[in-house]
């Protein structure tokens, strides 16, 4: 009994070892597809509306350029308004986004400004980002982001999403409607 069981332990083992081998990792690329961006340091605090300079977003950008084709932004407050024409200067495309929360008059003035930056900067805004976990949070209704997505998706050219986790997409799935994309957080 005993080499019986010591026999099917070893076995077992073997068994788990070889299904449980180490895999390598493929080797890091040069270039990312992307980054997402929010060019904050020390002493910044978007709460207290205190942003990067122009030149710190465009320090950041150059460290970036050559090792990523794009990055996404979150709002357009302040000088973050800048960093498309800025990482135009460094071929790099950028995903635009607009913050969206419970402050209404904010929005209006973060979707307008969206609107007209995507416009300004159609070479390298390759998609426009409506919003980020806004849903999740319950800052806006379903109805309030299907309406903020068609104004947007009506003034500009490029690609019009907004970015949710996987679960607010299935629990508002008429969301999907009113999007030319889906961005889903993992």
């Amino acid at each position: 009994n005993i080499i019986t069981a010591v026999a099917v332990a070893i076995l077992t083992f073997c068994l788990l070892a070889f299904l449980n081998r180490p895999e390598q990792e493929p080797a890091w690329p040069k270039r990312i597809q992307g980054f997402s961006f929010q060019p904050l340091r020390a002493g910044h605090n978007p709460f207290l509306k205190q942003y990067p300079s122009t030149a710190e977003i465009e320090e950041d950008l150059a460290l970036l350029s050559g090792k990523t084709h794009a990055v996404r932004t979150y709002t357009v407050e302040s000088t973050l308004a800048k960093v498309p024409e800025l990482a135009k200067r460094h071929g790099i495309n950028v995903a635009l986004g607009a913050w969206i929360d419970t402050d209404v008059q904010r929005n209006e003035s973060e979707i307008q400004a969206l609107i007209e930056i995507a416009r300004a900067n159609s070479t390298n805004v390759v998609r426009v980002i409506v919003g980020n976990e806004a849903l999740l949070r319950g800052d806006r209704s379903s109805e309030q982001m299907c309406a903020y997505l068609d104004r947007v998706r009506q003034s500009v050219w490029m690609p019009v999403s907004t970015a949710e986790p996987w679960h607010i997409w299935l629990k508002y799935p008429e969301l999907a409607e009113h999007v030319d994309y889906l961005a889903v957080h993992m």
